[in-house]
This record gives structure tokens, sequence and C-alpha cells, in this order.
């Protein structure tokens, strides 16, 4: 399928704003405001005319700054208009919920409410004005930039193809030998308890994958039974060097704050402990956090051994002058040659070398190849962009292209290589939003399965996902772009663990690069002020707020993230938090997990923009402001661990666009009213499905997962009788069942209810005797653990035509399987701690 590519990151922005000023809705709103409507038209053809030069504009950035500027300066224009409608939809929305007549058309409507809000046309014409503006002067600015119009950039793109093996490295095993006889061998420092060995080498050539290749070496693991990798990158702090050794060492998290505390619990955590440890990506500003830490490591067994991969030399030389431990002899590793170098392309870039297609592409390759001189992440990333083109043509259009001559940094002492930015120049224009959101994150950000679902939810609170096919979900819109993403080699998965992924340094600068002023992370060593034009900003305690100038003055901000694993004993930034609140009338996406947050404001309730709220791990939260449920743009609200939180605000049920509740270990004594009105939820932990106000409306038609945890009065399933046909849970897929001691029956008899169920997990139910499952037609998979009173499993298991798994565990009481006896479907089973159990039902096992 052919794709038509666009080459600038501001062109889903544009597509965004042409859909919602295309809207029949937003033209009724604005008919009825006392606005021209023939401002709408001006401010299309100004977006317009500023479209047009937005590819030329994005390649001319990194020869001229003024080109840079401009892009951003019309950026955030774009972003105001953007604000603009959003403020336009909320009153809408919130007119809606107010409870007046819905019988009327919605542009009636639209216009009634207008009453309610008699100053609000005439500050929207203002604003858009004022944005119309500004676009007009941004557009005359073309000649004097040397902007032409029409300049674009194309690529035919296939589907994505899966990428080859990860653990496909070329032309680093003489390295990889090397490293290991340094490290294994005591190398004439044998009077020395610790021994460092320094890895450099330029950005992108092999020095983490290196070093995970020698620690995987089954020598290794058996000459160091500790051991612990910490990358360092350039943001570290002396805290979290020391915090993320220790809970590699002794898998326990450390709340210690003081730093000569932290140094004391970090030298008894290695003390007589022989470890290797591998200090990934240290840089020359993280460096001095280190030294410190220098007497800590010295605790350690002789023998033990640091791996320090590093891109300055000067890094060793510091080592060496500064460090009581030996030194081994720094090790530069080298580019790999050029035949290391077509293996590893070939691999990524071609599903079937032996084709007729692939071989009138090998010779540009080739000569693509030598362009990327011999820097593995290079040729992974553009071969990876290359798997997804077919035409020579266009293989030529990469080879020629005018970015290879280019040089720019991305931040100060970062060179972004042109290959990389070539991946990205010729990213869709939806994908490279999502891709630079992810500059908020620090470097060397883990992310994985359940993070990665939360970036996806934070993408959707950016509006950044566009479902294509009718009926397709927003969530897997985002699961889709992952996966382009990681095809792409822009994320790359851990060696040990391939279900969490992580972006390259490298790549992060280039994330930085195009994102500019409007990301920012906040650190303790950072000393610079916010912008007016940021718009996303992560922390990692929320007192560093009080070190930053200008949060009051930000009034734009769209993301404001904690991303930190780490607990906060309590939330000293209390005026910081209310401030924020206080002037994120913009914010979409709010997280403060692990704050320490006792009290939520009220002014939660002014965020009427809010999408994503996340106050998960905050142990002591007694109670959620009722002014929470006036966010009805709500849809994520995450409150997980929330030990001490035993009731939902009362107008829950006006969320009406909440999509996602997180409430896994909230001790809730009873839901709020009229929750059936979340007819999008699909993420719903332990909850009391009744809420005593059921009418014909089918509650919950968009929930897929859904759990029940330590419901100590759950005796029996309860349906609205107006809801007996079934089907109250018509698209729900996971359904888990724990610690329900008084339930006696697992499901109702009635099972049209669960039409879509593909996995059911019941554990830890002492009264449940009966299993019922015949009409469970979509059933894969069926988990039961500790149930002491099951006696037999009746005549549901031959019913079962879709099962797969079955898996039943310490079940004491249970004596057959299935009268019947097992389903034909059935490729795995797995029974355990089952000391009554006779046989396997008529006819057993039929494979």
């Amino acid at each position: 399928m052919a794709e038509v590519v666009a080459g600038a990151l501001l062109s889903a922005l544009f597509k965004t704003l042409f859909e919602k000023l295309a809207s029949r809705d937003l033209r009724s709103f604005f008919r009825g405001l006392k606005v021209n409507e023939g401002l709408l038209r001006k401010l299309k053809i100004a977006l317009l005319s500023a479209h047009q030069l937005l590819d030329d504009a994005e390649v001319k950035q990194f020869t001229k700054p003024d080109v840079r500027e401009w892009l951003f300066e019309l950026k955030e224009a774009i972003y105001e208009a953007e604000d603009v409608l959003e403020e336009i939809n909320y009153r809408a929305l919130q007119y809606e919920q107010r409870g007046k007549p819905r019988s009327k058309p919605l542009s009636k409507r639209l216009q009634s409410c207008l009453n309610c809000f008699s100053t609000f046309d005439e500050a929207i014409e203002r604003k858009i004005e004022e944005i119309l503006d500004r676009l007009k002067f941004i557009v005359e600015q073309k000649d004097v930039l040397g902007l032409q119009q029409g300049v674009t950039s194309r690529l035919s793109q296939r589907l994505p193809a899966p990428l080859p093996d990860e653990r496909y490295v070329y032309g680093r095993n003489d390295d990889k030998e090397k490293i290991m006889e340094l490290l294994l061998s005591d190398n004439g420092s044998s009077s020395n308890k610790i021994s460092v060995i320094p890895i450099t080498g330029m950005g992108g050539v092999g020095k983490t994958t290196l070093a995970h290749l020698v620690c995987e070496e089954s020598r290794v693991k058996c000459q160091f039974p500790i051991r612990s990798w910490v990358t360092v990158s350039d943001d570290s702090t002396l805290s979290i060097i020391a915090k993320r050794i220790i809970f590699k060492v002794t898998s326990k998290e450390c709340t210690i704050d003081d730093p000569v505390e932290l140094q004391l619990a970090l030298r008894d955590a290695l003390s007589d402990k022989r470890f290797l440890l591998v200090l990934d990506d240290v840089w020359d500003a993280s460096y001095a956090q280190l030294e410190p830490l220098m007497s800590c490591f010295e605790s350690g067994a002789h023998g033990s051994r640091i791996i320090v991969t590093a891109r300055s030399k000067t890094i060793a030389t510091k080592m060496k002058s500064t460090w009581l431990m030996g030194i081994v002899s720094t090790y530069h590793l080298q580019t790999v040659s050029d035949d290391a170098s077509w293996n590893l392309f070939e691999k990524y870039a071609f599903e079937d070398a032996r084709s007729e297609t692939c071989q009138e592409l090998r010779a540009i390759g080739r000569d693509i190849v030598k362009k990327c001189n011999g820097l593995p992440l290079a040729i992974k990333s553009l071969a990876s962009l290359l798997r997804l083109v077919s035409d020579p043509k266009e293989w030529k259009q990469i080879l020629s292209s005018d970015i290879w001559e280019l040089r720019f940094q991305g931040n100060q002492s970062n060179e972004i290589l042109p290959s990389l930015w070539l991946s990205y120049h010729y990213l869709p224009s939806h994908i490279k939003r999502c891709f630079a959101y992810c500059s908020v994150f620090p470097k060397d950000y883990a992310i994985d399965e359940f993070e990665q679902e939360n970036i996806i939810q934070l993408w959707m609170a950016e509006g950044l996902l566009k479902p294509g096919n009718s009926g397709e979900q927003v969530e897997d819109v985002g699961r889709k772009y992952f996966k382009e993403l990681i095809s792409r080699s822009l994320f790359q998965p851990l060696c040990k663990d391939e279900s969490t992924i992580l972006m390259h340094d490298l790549m992060h600068d280039l994330a930085v690069f195009v994102s500019g002023e409007f990301s920012f992370r906040l650190d303790d060593k950072s000393n610079a002020k916010f912008s007016r034009k940021t718009r996303h900003l992560s922390y990692f305690k929320i007192d560093v707020f009080e070190k930053h100038e200008g949060l009051s003055e930000t009034k734009s901000i769209r993301s404001c993230l904690r991303v930190s694993s780490s607990y906060e004993k309590s939330l000293s930034g209390v005026p910081q938090l209310k401030t924020l609140l206080l002037v994120g009338g913009c914010l979409r996406a709010l997280r403060l997990s692990r704050c320490g947050l006792a009290v939520l404001p009220d002014s939660i309730g002014n965020l009427k923009h809010l999408r994503y709220l996340d106050l998960s791990d905050n142990f002591d939260l007694e109670e959620i402001p009722n002014t929470l449920c006036g966010l009805y743009n709500l849809q994520t609200l995450r409150l997980s661990w929330c030990s001490k939180l035993t009731q939902l605000p009362t107008d829950m049920g006006n969320l009406v666009n909440l999509r996602h509740l997180d409430i896994e270990q909230v001790p809730l004594e009873k839901m709020p009213p009229k929750m059936r009105n979340l007819k999008d939820l699909q993420t719903l932990g332990a909850e009391f499905y009744s809420d005593g106000s059921f009418s014909n409306i089918k509650p919950f038609r968009s929930l897929k997962r859904l759990e029940f945890e330590h419901l100590s009065k759950w005796q029996e399933w309860s349906f609205p009788e107006s809801r007996e046909d079934g089907e109250c849970f018509s698209s729900l897929e996971h359904l888990r069942i724990w610690d329900c001691p008084k339930l006696n029956v697992c499901l109702p008899d009635n099972f049209q209810h669960f039409p879509c169920l593909e996995e059911l997990r019941i554990e830890d139910c002492e009264e449940l005797q009966r299993f019922l499952g015949e009409g469970l037609h979509a059933l894969t998979s069926l988990h039961l653990e500790r149930l002491p009173k099951l006696e037999d499993l009746g005549k549901g298991l031959q019913h079962l035509i879709s099962l797969e798994e079955l898996s039943i565990q310490d079940c004491g009481n249970l004596q057959c399987l299935s009268e019947n006896g097992l389903p034909t479907s059935l490729t795995s089973l797995r029974l355990y701690e089952l000391p009554k159990l006779e046989d396997l039902g008529k006819g057993g096992l039929q494979h």
C-alpha cells in the first residue's frame, strides 16, 4: 500500500487543524457566535499558505538558524490556534453535561449555549484575529528567508515487515574477545581490588552493544555472580546513580535522600561482594557525580570489575588521574569493517535478498552503506527505512539527498548523524509528532509493555492518534505507531528483555533537536528557565520547580510528567503544585505519581482540557474532590495503590469520555452512581458493577479488561432486569477474579453477557464450588488457582470450543476435570498440586 509521507513535523498539526476547521458543528457554533464566520476561512487560508513552505523550511533549518526560529514561531502559532478550537469544544461539551434538553439538534444546542457565556464570543474573535495577524507576518517572511512553496519529499512504502533478530551483531567478535581478556585476567593489576575497563568511541559505534555481548557470556556470569548495569547519561545526579546501583544489587528500592547516608548505603550494598558493574554512557557532566562514589566501589571484594562506556576519551584520562582503582588500558572501539557494514545492512534492508528486486537494489545499497561510515546505528536506521521501499528510484533519492552534506548540532557537543535525520525526515507526519513527544522523557528511559500503554494514552491525550478505519480503537492505532517506530529502529529492544524498549541516546538527541524549546526536562542540575514556547515538561521531584524561574508565566503547558520511579516521602512542593494547577489551563496530561500527595486541591477542576491524570502510588491520598468531575475531556484516570482512598467522587458519571480507570489495590467501599454513562470505558480495575440505577442503557459496552480484587462480601453476580438478554460486557476480553472469599459461582448462568471473553483467571476464592462455562465460545485461556472447595468442572470444559491453554493449581478437592472430556482445541495443559484428582474425564486427552 503506497503511502504519501509528509516531510515536516508540523504537517500533522496542520492536518488536525484542517479537520477541526472543516467540522460542521464548529461552523454552526461560529454562526451562533457574534463572530464573523469569514474568520474561519481566513484562518484556513493562512494555514494553507504556511503549510506549503514546511518541507523546504525543514531541510534549510540546519544551514539557516533563522529558518529554524521561523519554524518554531509557526509551530507556536498553530498550537495557539489549536487551543482556541479546544476552548470552543470544551464550551460545547460543558453545555451538554449541564442537563439541558437533549432533543434539539446539536447546532441549536450550541447556539443556545451562548447565553451562558456572554463574553465568550468577543474573546474568541479577538484571539483568532491575533493568530491571523501572527500567521500573516510569519508567511510574509518567506522571501527574506529564501523559502519556496511546494517542495515535497515522498517515498512510496510497503507495510512494515518484521525486523531481523536484534541478536545479530556483525564484526565485533574480535572486540568481544579482547574485552573478555581484560575482564577475566588480572592484566598486571592484581595489587588493586577493583579494576576499571573504559570503552570509548563515537556515538552509534556500538559501545553499549559490545558491553551487553560481554556480560551475556557464560564465562563472565560464572566469574561475577553479582552483575549490575546502570545507565548514567548526561543528566544523572549522584542520588540517581547511587539508588540505581543499590536497587540493581539488592533488588530493593532505596528511599534515602541524604548524600552521605546514601553513600554509606551503597558501600554496605557492595561490601565484600565480587561484582561486575557496567556504568554505561558516562558524560563529562555526569562524571563529577561519579567521583564521590569511588570509595563505595572500593568496598567490593577483590577481583571486582567496572566497565565504563563513554564517547569522550577525556573520561578515561580523568579516571586515571583521580580514581584509586586500577585502570586497565582504555579500549577505543573502532567502526565496523566494510564487509560487516554490508552484512548488517543486508540483514535489515531485505526480507529476501535473492529476489530480482533486491538484486537491483544491492549496488545502490552498497553506496548508501559507504556514506554511513561504519556506524552500526546509522546503518540499521537507514536499512530499516529502506526495508519499506522497493522502488530503485527512491533508493537513489536517498543516496543523492543533500542531507548527507549537512552538518548540524543537536545540543552543544552532540552532532546528529545525517543518516538518522534521513530516517526521521521520511517518517509519516503523524509518527513524527509521536517520536518528537518522547523527547520529554530522560535519556535511556526504559519502556516496558505497561509504560508503552501509558505513553499511548499520553499520545491520545495530545490528539496524536488518528484512527484510519471505522471502528478502529484509538489505543490500537498507538500500538501500530509503536511497532512502526521499532521497525524503523528509532526505538530498540533491550538485549536482555525484548519486551522492553528504549531510544538510543543519539535518537534522543534527534528528538530533542526537532522539539526545540517546546519540550523541557527539569532536573536538579539544570539552571535553564521556562520558555513561553514550552508545551511539554518532565521532572523527577516536584520541589525542583522551586529552582526554576518562570513557572507562573508558562500558561500553555500541555504535558507535565513525573518520570522518576522513586517515592517522595511527602509532597514538599504544594505551593508549586497549586501554581501549576492555577496556570495549567491548557494541560492535557498531568502525572503526579509517587509524589507523597495527601490532598488534591479543588483547583484540579480548573484543568478543563485535561485528558490524562495519574495519581497512582500516593499512599496517603484519602479523597478526590468532586471538582474533578467537571473535566469532561478526561480519558485516563490512574489511581492504583492509593491505599487510603475508599470512595470516588459522586459525579464520576459525568466523565463521559473516560476510557481507562485504574483502581488496582484501591479499597473502594462502593462505586458512585451513573457509572453506566461511561460508554467508552475500556480498562477498569476491581469495582462494584451495580450502582442501583440501572436503565435500558447497555453499560460498559467498550470495556475490554476487568479485574475484581479483595471483595470480601461479594457472593453472586447480579444484572439489571432490563439486561437479562445478555451482553452487559459485550466487548470484554480479559476477566480476573482474585480474593473474593464469599463468591460461590464464578460466572452468571447467562453467558451471553461475555460473547468476546478470551482470558479468564480465578484465584483465591474460598467458597467457589462450581465452574460454569458452556457458553464461553471465544475463551482461549483459563487459569484456576487456590480454589479449595472446587470439586469438578462439570460439563463446562467440553463446550469451550476455542480453549487452547488450561492451568489449574492448588485446588485440593478437585477430583475430575470434565465429565465429557477435554476440548479438542487444547494445546497446553498445566496441572499442579491436585492431590484428589482421579481422572481427566471421559475420553481423557484427545491428542
